[in-house]
């Protein structure tokens, strides 16, 4: 739920402010391996798949982090449905993300 309210706050953030480019973010769940400083793991792969799937000041999230959202976070949750994507044995599941 943070990881998502972090990712909603922040192009909110930049939205506001002229003086920026407009952002995108993409939020994933799951187990990821920490090595020099830097993350590895297809967690981490499938979250830069799908930034690249995220609208311009807009969130995409994996069906993982929809999943683990509480039903009170004031979060709305948009289906993207099932989409194929290269390196991903199955279509992923997405949805957007969006307050409330």
């Amino acid at each position: 739920e943070a990881a998502a309210a972090i990712a909603l706050d922040l192009v909110d953030a930049v939205r506001a402010d002229d003086a920026l480019p407009p952002v995108r973010a993409a939020v994933t769940y799951g187990m990821v391996l920490s090595r020099e400083g830097d993350f590895h793991g297809p967690t981490v792969n499938l979250a830069a798949r799908i930034l690249k799937l995220a609208p311009m000041n807009g969130v995409v999230a994996s069906q993982a982090t929809t999943d683990a959202l509480g039903p009170d976070t004031g979060i709305d949750i948009d289906s993207l449905g099932a989409i194929e994507m290269q390196g991903m044995a199955e279509p992923v599941e997405l949805a957007a993300l969006r307050r409330s």
